[in-house]
Protein backbone atom coordinates (compact mmCIF):
# COMPACT_ATOMS: atom_id res chain seq x y z
CA UNK A 1 0.00 0.00 0.00
CA UNK A 2 2.15 2.52 1.21
CA UNK A 3 5.77 3.54 2.47
CA UNK A 4 5.72 4.35 6.03
CA UNK A 5 8.47 6.07 7.96
CA UNK A 6 8.21 5.40 11.85
CA UNK A 7 10.02 7.29 14.58
CA UNK A 8 10.05 7.00 18.09
CA UNK A 9 12.74 6.30 20.54
CA UNK A 10 10.99 3.92 22.39
CA UNK A 11 12.16 0.69 20.77
CA UNK A 12 8.97 -1.40 21.84
CA UNK A 13 6.84 0.88 20.96
CA UNK A 14 8.56 1.28 17.30
CA UNK A 15 8.50 -2.37 16.59
CA UNK A 16 4.72 -2.63 17.89
CA UNK A 17 3.51 -0.23 16.08
CA UNK A 18 5.20 -1.29 12.95
CA UNK A 19 3.77 -4.46 13.11
CA UNK A 20 0.59 -2.90 13.03
CA UNK A 21 1.07 -1.07 10.14
CA UNK A 22 2.87 -3.59 8.54
CA UNK A 23 -0.03 -6.19 9.55
CA UNK A 24 -2.67 -3.83 7.28
CA UNK A 25 -0.19 -4.28 4.29
CA UNK A 26 2.20 -0.86 4.77
CA UNK A 27 5.83 -1.08 4.37
CA UNK A 28 7.26 0.08 7.48
CA UNK A 29 11.16 2.41 7.75
CA UNK A 30 12.23 2.50 11.26
CA UNK A 31 14.44 5.03 12.52
CA UNK A 32 14.79 5.49 16.84
CA UNK A 33 15.08 9.56 16.06
CA UNK A 34 14.99 12.36 13.73
CA UNK A 35 18.97 12.62 12.80
CA UNK A 36 18.94 8.83 11.50
CA UNK A 37 15.20 9.47 9.78
CA UNK A 38 16.74 12.43 8.01
CA UNK A 39 19.66 9.85 6.91
CA UNK A 40 17.28 7.53 5.68
CA UNK A 41 14.35 9.93 4.17
CA UNK A 42 16.05 10.11 0.82
CA UNK A 43 16.09 6.54 0.43
CA UNK A 44 13.33 5.17 1.70
CA UNK A 45 10.76 7.87 -0.01
CA UNK A 46 7.82 7.45 2.44
CA UNK A 47 4.44 8.19 1.57
CA UNK A 48 3.48 9.28 5.26
CA UNK A 49 6.17 9.90 8.09
CA UNK A 50 4.52 9.11 11.67
CA UNK A 51 7.38 10.79 14.09
CA UNK A 52 7.07 11.07 18.04
CA UNK A 53 7.66 14.44 19.44
CA UNK A 54 9.95 14.05 22.34
CA UNK A 55 13.06 12.26 21.34
CA UNK A 56 17.16 12.30 21.97
CA UNK A 57 18.90 13.99 19.28
CA UNK A 58 16.70 15.46 17.22
CA UNK A 59 13.06 15.62 18.86
CA UNK A 60 10.04 15.44 16.48
CA UNK A 61 9.51 19.38 15.93
CA UNK A 62 12.88 19.66 14.64
CA UNK A 63 12.86 17.02 12.43
CA UNK A 64 9.19 17.61 11.06
CA UNK A 65 10.46 21.53 10.27
CA UNK A 66 13.57 19.53 8.18
CA UNK A 67 11.16 17.18 6.57
CA UNK A 68 8.99 19.85 5.39
CA UNK A 69 12.08 21.38 3.91
CA UNK A 70 13.24 18.28 2.25
CA UNK A 71 9.94 17.12 0.43
CA UNK A 72 7.16 19.55 1.36
CA UNK A 73 4.53 16.83 0.08
CA UNK A 74 5.02 13.99 2.29
CA UNK A 75 2.47 13.80 5.31
CA UNK A 76 3.51 13.75 9.17
CA UNK A 77 1.58 12.82 11.76
CA UNK A 78 3.10 13.25 14.88
CA UNK A 79 2.47 11.49 18.37
CA UNK A 80 2.93 12.62 22.15
CA UNK A 81 2.49 11.34 25.25
CA UNK A 82 3.18 14.74 26.71
CA UNK A 83 0.34 16.63 28.39
CA UNK A 84 1.18 19.93 26.92
CA UNK A 85 -2.01 21.53 26.83
CA UNK A 86 -4.09 22.92 23.51
CA UNK A 87 -1.46 25.63 21.90
CA UNK A 88 0.96 23.16 22.28
CA UNK A 89 -1.01 20.83 20.04
CA UNK A 90 -1.80 23.72 17.87
CA UNK A 91 1.90 24.38 17.26
CA UNK A 92 2.11 20.36 16.17
CA UNK A 93 -0.75 20.58 13.98
CA UNK A 94 0.52 23.78 12.39
CA UNK A 95 4.07 21.78 11.86
CA UNK A 96 3.31 18.65 11.27
CA UNK A 97 -0.04 20.13 8.71
CA UNK A 98 -1.74 16.31 9.36
CA UNK A 99 -2.52 16.03 12.74
CA UNK A 100 -1.53 14.69 16.17
CA UNK A 101 -2.23 11.24 18.37
CA UNK A 102 -1.88 11.42 22.17
CA UNK A 103 -0.70 8.31 23.41
CA UNK A 104 -1.43 5.97 24.45
CA UNK A 105 -3.77 4.89 21.26
CA UNK A 106 -5.45 2.01 20.16
CA UNK A 107 -4.84 -0.08 16.52
CA UNK A 108 -8.45 1.55 15.05
CA UNK A 109 -7.05 5.02 16.05
CA UNK A 110 -3.73 4.91 14.22
CA UNK A 111 -4.81 2.85 11.34
CA UNK A 112 -7.88 5.36 10.78
CA UNK A 113 -5.26 8.12 11.00
CA UNK A 114 -2.95 6.97 8.34
CA UNK A 115 -5.87 5.57 6.56
CA UNK A 116 -7.21 8.79 6.09
CA UNK A 117 -3.79 10.56 5.81
CA UNK A 118 -3.31 8.57 2.62
CA UNK A 119 -6.48 9.16 1.25
CA UNK A 120 -7.65 5.39 1.57
CA UNK A 121 -10.41 5.26 4.32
Amino acid sequence: MATILLIDDDERLRRMLGRMLAGAGHEVVEAENGRVALAILPSCQPDLVITDVFMPEKDGIETTKEIRALSPDIKILAMTGGGRGDRFYALIETLAAAGVLQKPFDQTTLLGAVNRLLGTG
